[in-house]
């Protein structure tokens, strides 16, 4: 049984211009310096004012770019919703949210938003979802549908994988965006669990899988949905749209049913190099692509790992990273192995 539901946003950024609010005193320097691709310049500015709504929050800041333009920036979550937390946010949810939050602002003296907002604000950083229940093992789910060519970072706990993360938040991609499948209970229930535990949102039976896919600005907008990112614009991203869009992007990762190579990355942190790194999973992996591992279990570490060292430098210290990089693929290696069971 897979069951898909809910499209709709996860979270999303409005940006209004400073033409559309007027700061008050309680609100007086709180801003980010970016640049005009929108990269953050100066991260020891970086500042938001939280506002506690219920359980959940809303975050505020002042972006102000180096033409001098400002823009009140106001981050909103569907954890908003409370217990219909799963449905997540359409356009409509996105204005009723704000009705009731701009004259709050006001009350509180931090910025008084002026009529007609809406018709001018633009939104950035929108994260769509579309959740997928499921009767199968999770771990056995996310395994089927990874595809290791396109070099994933997989999430694992206990040997078991709850996500599955292609391409980099932080990174501006627009054919190909940033999207993740992973364990949403899992994820509710461990990084959401105050809120979590507070709320006791509604939830279907059997197990959720998220797929979240982000669309970080206007070009996104425009190459994935054929609209701008004017905030006005997002009531035509029905529930279908987004479902459809989000299937036809990670397609190329969903209709795979290849066992995956555990942890391929799990992380950048500590890494000797992650690039080269990569390269040789990616060697190892192509040249074993056309094996099914149930049937056949054909592959050779010590060629990858004799074609690798030749991409060290034979001194002292090039010696000991290439036994470094070598003691973790072969770490790597017989995880894989334990994990798989046919050591």
């Amino acid at each position: 049984m897979i069951n898909y539901l809910h499209p709709a946003i996860d979270s999303l950024t409005i940006r209004i211009p400073s033409s559309h609010y007027n700061l008050i005193d309680a609100f007086p320097d709180v801003y980010i310096v970016r640049q005009q691709s929108g990269d953050i310049v100066d991260t020891t500015q970086l500042r938001k004012h939280q506002i506690d709504v219920g359980n959940a929050h809303i975050y505020l800041r002042l972006m102000r770019y180096p033409d001098g333009s400002e823009w009140l920036s106001i981050a909103l979550s569907s954890k908003l919703l409370e217990v219909d937390y799963l449905k997540g946010l359409l356009y409509d949810d996105i204005r009723h949210i704000m009705r009731k939050l701009i004259p709050y602002l006001k009350r509180s003296n931090l910025v008084e938003i002026l009529p007609n907002w809406w018709q001018v604000a633009k939104v950035i950083d929108v994260d769509i979802k579309l959740d997928i229940q499921i009767d199968l093992d999770v771990h056995r789910f996310l395994s089927d549908v990874v595809n290791f060519e396109m070099l994933p970072r997989i999430y694992q706990s206990r040997g078991k994988i709850y996500a599955v993360q292609y391409g980099y938040r932080a990174q501006r991609a627009t054919k190909t965006p940033y999207f993740k499948f992973y364990d949403k209970l899992k994820e509710l229930r461990s990084r959401s669990k105050d809120w979590f535990s507070a709320v006791n949102p509604v939830l279907p039976a059997g197990n959720i899988i998220r797929i979240e896919m982000n669309i970080k600005n206007n070009r996104a907008f425009e190459q994935h949905f054929g609209i701008t990112n004017d905030l006005i614009d997002l009531k035509h991203l029905h529930p279908i749209v987004i479902q459809e869009r989000i299937l036809h992007v990670v397609a190329p990762v969903y209709n795979s049913k290849r066992i995956n190579i555990s942890a391929i990355v799990e992380s950048s942190k500590n890494q000797l190099d992650l690039s080269l790194y990569n390269k040789f999973w990616l060697a190892f992996v192509v040249a074993n692509q056309r094996q099914r591992f149930e049937n056949e279990y054909v592959m050779d570490i010590n060629t990858i790992i004799q074609e690798g060292s030749q991409f060290f430098p034979y001194t002292k210290k090039g010696r000991s990273q290439f036994r470094l990089w070598k003691h973790r693929i072969l770490k790597r290696f017989d995880d894989y192995l334990s994990a798989l069971d046919i050591k």
